[in-house]
Protein backbone atom coordinates (compact mmCIF):
# COMPACT_ATOMS: atom_id res chain seq x y z
CA UNK A 1 0.00 0.00 0.00
CA UNK A 2 0.71 3.40 -0.63
CA UNK A 3 2.09 5.62 2.41
CA UNK A 4 -1.60 7.70 1.87
CA UNK A 5 -3.37 4.81 1.47
CA UNK A 6 -2.36 3.78 5.23
CA UNK A 7 -2.63 6.89 6.33
CA UNK A 8 -6.59 7.23 5.33
CA UNK A 9 -7.09 3.84 6.79
CA UNK A 10 -10.06 3.43 9.45
CA UNK A 11 -10.63 0.68 12.16
CA UNK A 12 -13.50 0.12 9.79
CA UNK A 13 -11.29 -0.99 6.82
CA UNK A 14 -9.24 -3.64 8.41
CA UNK A 15 -12.01 -4.94 10.95
CA UNK A 16 -14.62 -7.83 9.81
CA UNK A 17 -18.21 -7.62 11.92
CA UNK A 18 -16.80 -10.57 14.10
CA UNK A 19 -14.08 -7.87 15.29
CA UNK A 20 -11.05 -9.62 13.50
CA UNK A 21 -8.36 -8.50 10.62
CA UNK A 22 -9.76 -8.60 7.26
CA UNK A 23 -8.37 -10.65 4.51
CA UNK A 24 -8.84 -8.14 1.81
CA UNK A 25 -8.97 -4.18 2.49
CA UNK A 26 -11.52 -2.67 0.06
CA UNK A 27 -10.14 1.01 -0.77
CA UNK A 28 -12.32 3.33 -2.13
CA UNK A 29 -11.37 5.78 -4.51
CA UNK A 30 -10.99 8.72 -1.77
CA UNK A 31 -8.34 6.89 -0.55
CA UNK A 32 -6.39 6.21 -3.41
CA UNK A 33 -3.86 7.99 -5.68
CA UNK A 34 -5.50 8.16 -8.62
CA UNK A 35 -9.19 8.33 -7.32
CA UNK A 36 -9.79 4.53 -8.42
CA UNK A 37 -10.63 1.98 -6.17
CA UNK A 38 -8.81 -1.19 -5.60
CA UNK A 39 -8.78 -4.33 -3.22
CA UNK A 40 -5.49 -5.14 -0.97
CA UNK A 41 -5.37 -8.31 -0.35
CA UNK A 42 -3.69 -9.12 3.46
CA UNK A 43 -1.23 -11.86 4.06
CA UNK A 44 -2.16 -14.63 7.17
CA UNK A 45 0.65 -13.60 8.69
CA UNK A 46 -0.39 -9.29 8.53
CA UNK A 47 -3.66 -10.32 9.94
CA UNK A 48 -2.33 -12.19 12.62
CA UNK A 49 -0.47 -8.62 13.68
CA UNK A 50 -3.23 -6.64 12.89
CA UNK A 51 -5.23 -9.09 15.24
CA UNK A 52 -3.06 -8.09 17.88
CA UNK A 53 -2.81 -4.53 17.35
CA UNK A 54 -6.70 -3.92 16.82
CA UNK A 55 -6.55 -5.74 20.74
CA UNK A 56 -4.54 -3.31 21.83
CA UNK A 57 -7.05 0.65 20.52
CA UNK A 58 -8.95 1.49 23.33
CA UNK A 59 -11.60 3.37 20.65
CA UNK A 60 -12.89 0.41 17.85
CA UNK A 61 -15.38 2.88 16.41
CA UNK A 62 -15.29 2.11 12.71
CA UNK A 63 -14.69 5.29 11.54
CA UNK A 64 -11.84 6.24 13.65
CA UNK A 65 -8.40 6.32 12.14
CA UNK A 66 -6.68 2.93 12.46
CA UNK A 67 -3.10 4.70 12.70
CA UNK A 68 -3.79 7.81 14.45
CA UNK A 69 -1.65 10.39 16.50
CA UNK A 70 -1.56 10.04 20.24
CA UNK A 71 -1.47 14.04 20.47
CA UNK A 72 -4.50 14.49 18.38
CA UNK A 73 -6.46 11.05 17.66
CA UNK A 74 -6.57 11.94 14.22
CA UNK A 75 -4.90 10.79 10.93
CA UNK A 76 -1.53 10.77 10.20
CA UNK A 77 -0.54 12.96 7.44
CA UNK A 78 1.22 11.43 4.35
CA UNK A 79 4.07 13.46 5.37
CA UNK A 80 4.36 12.76 8.94
CA UNK A 81 3.88 8.89 8.64
CA UNK A 82 6.32 8.39 6.19
CA UNK A 83 8.84 10.29 8.81
CA UNK A 84 7.31 7.67 11.52
CA UNK A 85 8.32 4.88 8.99
CA UNK A 86 12.04 6.44 8.17
CA UNK A 87 12.08 6.57 11.96
CA UNK A 88 11.83 2.67 12.30
CA UNK A 89 13.85 2.03 9.61
CA UNK A 90 16.44 4.22 10.91
CA UNK A 91 15.98 2.50 14.66
CA UNK A 92 16.88 -0.90 12.47
CA UNK A 93 19.81 0.23 11.29
CA UNK A 94 18.13 0.80 7.69
CA UNK A 95 19.10 3.81 5.69
CA UNK A 96 15.95 4.37 3.30
CA UNK A 97 12.69 5.61 2.38
CA UNK A 98 9.33 4.41 3.68
CA UNK A 99 8.76 4.12 -0.36
CA UNK A 100 11.41 1.77 -0.64
CA UNK A 101 8.91 -1.22 0.71
CA UNK A 102 6.81 -0.88 -2.40
CA UNK A 103 10.02 -1.28 -4.27
CA UNK A 104 11.22 -4.07 -2.49
CA UNK A 105 7.95 -5.90 -2.13
CA UNK A 106 7.58 -5.42 -6.11
CA UNK A 107 11.25 -7.03 -6.92
CA UNK A 108 10.42 -9.88 -4.48
CA UNK A 109 7.29 -11.10 -6.14
CA UNK A 110 9.20 -10.75 -9.38
CA UNK A 111 12.02 -13.14 -8.22
CA UNK A 112 9.39 -15.45 -6.48
CA UNK A 113 8.09 -15.92 -10.58
CA UNK A 114 5.15 -13.57 -9.74
CA UNK A 115 3.68 -11.88 -13.08
CA UNK A 116 4.17 -8.42 -14.22
CA UNK A 117 0.43 -8.11 -14.41
CA UNK A 118 -0.53 -9.66 -10.95
CA UNK A 119 2.48 -6.79 -8.87
CA UNK A 120 1.07 -4.35 -11.38
CA UNK A 121 -2.43 -5.08 -9.47
CA UNK A 122 -1.18 -5.76 -6.16
CA UNK A 123 0.47 -2.37 -6.19
CA UNK A 124 -2.25 -0.32 -7.45
CA UNK A 125 -0.15 1.12 -10.93
CA UNK A 126 -2.51 2.11 -13.67
CA UNK A 127 0.80 1.36 -16.03
CA UNK A 128 2.31 -1.57 -16.37
CA UNK A 129 5.87 0.22 -17.25
CA UNK A 130 5.46 1.98 -13.90
CA UNK A 131 5.26 -1.63 -12.17
CA UNK A 132 8.25 -2.70 -14.62
CA UNK A 133 10.64 0.39 -12.80
CA UNK A 134 10.33 -0.77 -9.13
CA UNK A 135 11.12 -4.55 -9.97
CA UNK A 136 15.10 -5.13 -9.60
CA UNK A 137 16.52 -7.62 -11.73
CA UNK A 138 19.52 -9.61 -9.87
CA UNK A 139 22.08 -11.22 -11.49
CA UNK A 140 21.12 -14.60 -10.38
CA UNK A 141 17.64 -14.14 -11.50
CA UNK A 142 19.65 -13.29 -15.10
CA UNK A 143 21.07 -16.46 -15.25
CA UNK A 144 18.32 -18.29 -14.33
CA UNK A 145 16.87 -17.14 -17.50
CA UNK A 146 19.39 -17.93 -19.38
CA UNK A 147 19.52 -21.71 -18.20
CA UNK A 148 15.74 -21.71 -19.11
CA UNK A 149 16.37 -22.36 -22.73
Amino acid sequence: MRIGEIAALTIGDVRDLDGRAVSVINLSRHQTKGSKSRRVFISAELQKLLNQYLATISDLSDSRAFIRSSRTGSHFSNVSLSLRFKAIYAQAGIKTSSHSGRRTFATRLNAAGIGMRTIQNALGHANIQTTALYCDVSDDQLANAVNVI
